[in-house]
């Protein structure tokens, strides 16, 4: 399928809101979209970002119901493994063209991608949605939910028409890859396992892909009727047009809503 197959790799591990009043904007890469229907970068385009804006028991060690603590019976290794989720961020890519784009996806994943400072890339980034073994599943015998797999993903697109925006959200949060002791395995579940910590402050970049209509037949990149972004399902046999990109850094904590806009 080209360029469109070609970045359809794995997906990577893919609340509480948060806003800011600062308004600096950011340039990065070049965007822009013609009126036939195609959106390619250009040397005079412009991407810009832009901003809207425990367990435990009481202190003697008894848990509420009057048992022990986990911590008094296993020394705290069987504790602790909750996840702690940072400020909630909403990744946005505004289409202020006219005419619609076409973001490509990488892997199973949502077209955009977000890098974390010093190079961590998005496999360490904690998203809504992807599923892992989490660790705290894994210890309280959530394991239905925990070992579950990740199903075949379909090859396709999102279409974002003009004016519209496309959102994924962030959780604040990277994956910590460990290991729980096997005495606190509970059920079936593997001792390895995810803990979603904090992300921490810094510079963070997100990018993205994008085309015209990746289908020969113009019917076959439409949206349902009243809906303004959608997923569309890539036809192998369609020639796979060049793709553009765009891509803009933001500062976390400090912004909650950085934005990609295709002019």
């Amino acid at each position: 399928m080209g360029a469109i197959a070609g970045l359809l790799a794995a997906c990577g591990p893919g609340s509480e809101e948060s806003s800011s009043d600062s308004a600096d904007s950011a340039t990065a890469g070049t965007a822009t979209a013609s009126g036939e229907g195609s959106a390619t970068a250009g040397e005079d385009g412009s991407a810009t970002a832009a901003d809207d804006g425990s367990a435990g028991g009481d202190a003697d060690g008894t848990a509420d119901d009057g048992t022990a603590d986990d911590a008094s019976d296993d020394g705290g290794v069987c504790s602790g493994w909750d996840d702690t989720p940072g400020l909630s961020v909403a990744l946005q890519v505004v289409n202020q063209s006219d005419a619609p784009i076409f973001l490509q996806r990488n892997g199973c994943g949502d077209p955009i991608s977000l890098s974390g400072p010093d190079g961590a890339g998005p496999t360490a980034l904690s998203f809504p949605d992807c599923q892992f073994a989490r660790c705290a599943d894994v210890v309280s015998g959530d394991c239905a939910i925990a070992c579950s797999g990740r199903g075949a993903c379909q090859e396709t697109v999102v279409r974002v028409d003009p004016g519209a925006v496309h959102e994924r959200a962030w959780e604040g949060a990277i994956w910590e890859t460990t290991a729980v002791a096997a005495e606190c395995v509970a059920m079936d579940c593997e001792a390895d396992c995810h803990q979603q910590v904090e992300a921490t402050a810094g510079t963070y970049v997100i990018d993205i892909s994008y085309s015209p209509c990746p289908n020969e037949q113009a019917a076959d990149c439409e949206c349902p009727a009243g809906e303004p972004v959608c997923d569309v399902v890539v036809d192998g046999s369609a020639p796979s047009p060049m793709p553009g990109s765009a891509s803009v850094e933001f500062a976390y904590p400090d912004r909650t809503t950085p934005q990609i806009v295709i002019r």
